[in-house]
């Protein structure tokens, strides 16, 4: 199972809307057995992504060494504000390079 690391402030509102809408996006793409959202305040995605090589891609708060690591670990990383601002078209890309970095399509 690949995931991707949905981050914010609190790992509470914003992360749990954009999961919301990225699970929606999996559901829809009949990937629910290969790919899943994982949930964390933002101060905690380096060591998570640092820990768990199951994790594909990053979508939340870019800080520059969230920046830094993804960069570091070739991951692709994507500012959750289409999934905030409802921005379908947006979205469907980010869900879509994802799914080709994870090998899923």
């Amino acid at each position: 199972m690949k995931k991707v690391l949905i981050c914010c402030g609190s790992g509470v509102a914003s992360s749990e809307t954009t999961a919301s809408l990225f699970n929606d996006q999996i559901e829809d793409a009949s990937l629910d057995d290969e790919l899943a959202t994982e949930v964390h305040p933002v101060n905690e995605a380096i060591s998570i992504m640092e820990g768990d090589d199951s994790i594909v891609a990053y979508i939340g708060v870019e800080t520059p060494d969230v920046v830094s690591k993804c960069e570091e670990l070739g991951m692709p990383h994507f500012n959750m504000n289409p999934y905030l601002t409802f921005d379908d078209d947006a979205q469907e890309e980010i869900f879509n390079k994802i799914v080709e970095k994870a090998g899923l399509n």
